[in-house]
């Protein structure tokens, strides 16, 4: 049976990863470094258990997880998820659903319902993991960022969706539930520079700009200040301030 095969490559020692820190770096506008072997690791069983094994198809998985975690920055969804209170197509039926079960992994997989077809996936293989309901989000977003962003991946078919010629909107109205996607520009440039740097046609970054976490902004209101932090990279850069809230007061 197909879960059979995908329990043994669980199992199995970690593929060869299907690209170089480097290459994921670039993909995601992020240092190489920092990015530690075990990420990679579960990437590559990622890849291997659900098949996604094409340059086309990685590509695509790449850039959709990119935007949704802001280049590999937020395992969970930075809004709370009480929008998703009582949300009956997401699987929320209980109080609390909404913020238990919000965005998580790379790809943001949302809801109850999400979340339990992962758990009954893991039971399938043998391998029961009870906190991925009794804790929702903040167990699956720090143990399973890939993993649950395959399976989804995987469940929702997005294989055949893309080897019929989907374009990257497309793709992006599948993930985000609507057409055009939320963030569809921004999923276009992470889906393309994924197959630039897939097909070797991608260059070095031109600038190495330090990265500023908005939501540890001192105004309290970083969750409002994506843009602001941007451009205090910039400056920061280029030796003008030392981090976003000096860059804030500079604005203000």
């Amino acid at each position: 049976p197909e879960y059979e095969i995908w329990q043994s490559a669980v199992e199995a020692p970690a593929p060869q990863w299907p690209l170089t820190k480097a290459e994921l770096g670039q993909i995601m506008l992020c240092k190489p470094e920092p990015l530690p072997d075990d990420l990679m690791d579960d990437l590559a069983r990622c890849c291997e258990v659900f098949k996604i094994d094409t340059r086309m198809e990685l590509a695509h998985f790449l850039g959709q997880c990119g935007h949704e975690s802001g280049g590999l920055r937020y395992p969970v969804e930075i809004h709370s998820g009480s929008n998703y209170e009582g949300r009956q197509d997401l699987g929320n039926v209980h109080p609390g659903d909404g913020v238990k079960f919000a965005g998580t992994g790379w790809l943001q997989c949302t809801g109850r319902y999400n979340h339990q077809r992962f758990s009954d996936y893991l039971s399938s293989i043998g391998k029961p993991d009870p906190k991925v309901m009794q804790l929702g989000k903040t167990y699956t977003s720090e143990t399973y960022p890939w993993t649950i962003s395959g399976f989804w991946w995987h469940d929702n078919k997005m294989k055949s969706l893309i080897d019929e010629g989907a374009s990257i909107d497309q793709v992006g109205a599948k993930v985000n539930g609507r057409m055009p996607p939320n963030g569809a520009q921004d999923r276009r440039d992470y889906t393309t520079r994924a197959l630039k740097v897939l097909n070797g046609e991608a260059g070095e970054r031109i600038l190495d700009v330090p990265y500023e976490y908005q939501l540890d902004n001192a105004s309290g209101t970083g969750y409002r200040e994506c843009f602001s932090s941007t451009c205090a990279m910039i400056a920061k850069y280029h030796g003008q301030v030392d981090s976003d809230d000096e860059y804030n007061i500079i604005r203000a």
